[in-house]
């Protein structure tokens, strides 16, 4: 039987959807019946939030179920995406270069894919942060009804910290869905709330738990939010895929491949501190990292795929990304940077220059259509800020590999921990570097 929980689901999911779409439908009911197995998140083509019913294509009509076309099945409706994300606790593992210190795990706060999972299986999911968080894609135009569950922390029970999702640089229609929570809401522990966007402004956007920011996002609850402009996919009579809606004018935003960098910081003190019940002692004005990460891993660990074992943490999977770039010569590629760490960084690519077209989440085009996009071979970003740099690689021979790091010389190694402690940690190669291999 459901109980309270699920009446609070409907409650604080209701009522974002009223606020969103102005929705006024059937009265509020408990629903009474089997464990619910289905994905538990409310979508508007099943506004009863019954998980049993009007969710996977062809299933059968239940009478609070929405027909989009009338054909006695549900359908989904391409412009209406729906995602459910976890927030709970996990490790990150990070590259030890000295034999003699052992083998160090960051501890993270973080976000986890819940969409599709079904609802007697998420708490299978606890336990599993992951670093970056899961990136949101959508397209302009469609609405984003994204589902925030907080399943609570494993390893620190004892918290009972809330956590928001904050769409950061998004501009919002009302202030309930920004994820501020001295002007919104915040999900505790147990509980879902959905957040609504109407995506009218492509472009690469950061997000972020907002609740205790300073601690949470250096805990590792970060991620990239990718608005595809309308253009993309071959609309408008323009073959391929945009970065923004250019209309084939100056500059030029058209690409081949596609790679996110979220570039970050650690300082593994305050991790450890958290873990082991000494967060009293995080004085955050002494903040000082000690690992500086692309995609949540440090070089050399940066390189290896995404599901390489050797990046399997201690509680058996793989919370971080590759940072691997590759393409074949001739090839355009769009490099999505994403700065949520507290420091500015400074990255650079020798023999190789970027076409910096959009920042911000903005296209750099004046109003009179002036083409502001300019070339570096260094581009710095600051905290809470995202960049789009196009790489053209024609004349690139292939089986050539270049590197991209971070400029600044305390970026570009990797000091444990325990190496710190013992004040040890020389010219060990390693931090914020990936590498572009054209082949």
């Amino acid at each position: 039987m459901a109980g309270t929980r699920q009446d609070c689901r409907f409650v604080i999911v209701g009522f974002a959807l009223v606020a969103a779409i102005g929705f006024t439908g059937q009265p509020a009911i408990a629903i009474v019946g089997p464990t619910p197995v289905g994905p538990g998140y409310q979508c508007p083509s099943d506004i009863d939030i019954d998980p049993q019913n009007g969710y996977a294509v062809g299933a059968a009509m239940d009478p609070a179920d929405h027909d989009g076309n009338g054909n006695g099945v549900w359908d989904p409706n391409p412009n209406v995406v729906c995602m459910r994300l976890g927030v709970t606790d996990g490790y990150a593992k990070m590259p030890v270069t000295d034999p003699a210190a052992p083998a160090e795990e960051q501890y993270l706060f973080g976000f986890v894919d819940l969409t599709h999972v079904p609802e007697n299986e998420i708490i299978d999911y606890k336990f599993r942060a992951h670093l970056p968080a899961p990136t949101i894609e959508v397209k302009e135009g469609q609405t984003l009804y994204l589902t925030e569950t907080t399943l609570a922390l494993f390893v620190r029970p004892d918290l009972f910290d809330s956590h928001t999702l904050h769409f950061h640089g998004y501009p919002h229609a009302m202030a309930i869905f920004d994820g501020v929570p001295e002007a919104s809401i915040a999900v505790p522990a147990g509980r879902d709330f959905t957040y609504f966007y109407k995506l009218n402004d492509p472009g690469t956007y950061p997000y972020h738990c907002h609740f205790e920011p300073v601690e949470h996002i250096e805990l590792g609850m970060i991620g990239t939010i990718i608005v595809r402009p309308a253009q993309d996919g071959g609309a408008d009579s323009l073959p391929g895929s945009y970065a923004y809606n250019d209309g084939g004018l100056a500059p030029n935003t058209q690409y081949d491949v596609a790679y996110n960098l979220l570039v970050d910081e650690m300082d593994s003190t305050m991790h450890w501190n958290l873990e082991n019940i000494q967060e009293g002692a995080n004085l955050w004005h002494t903040y000082h990292p000690n690992y500086f990460t692309l995609n949540g891993r440090a070089y050399p660990e940066t390189v290896l795929a995404d599901t390489d074992p050797a990046m399997t943490n201690q509680n058996g999977y793989i919370a971080q990304t590759s940072s691997l770039i590759t393409a074949a010569p001739g090839q355009r590629v769009l490099l999505r940077l994403t700065n949520l760490g507290f420091q500015t960084h400074t990255l650079t690519i020798p023999g190789l220059s970027m076409q910096v077209v959009g920042e911000d989440a903005k296209l750099l085009r004046g109003p009179s259509g002036k083409d502001l996009s300019y070339r570096k071979t260094t581009y710095s970003i600051a905290g809470g800020k995202t960049a789009d740099l196009i790489l053209d690689t024609t004349g690139l021979t292939s089986g050539r590999s270049y590197f991209l790091f971070g400029r600044e010389l305390n970026s570009q190694h990797n000091l444990s921990r325990f190496e710190r402690l013992a004040g040890q940690g020389g010219e060990r190669r390693g931090g914020m570097m990936t590498e572009i291999r054209i082949q």
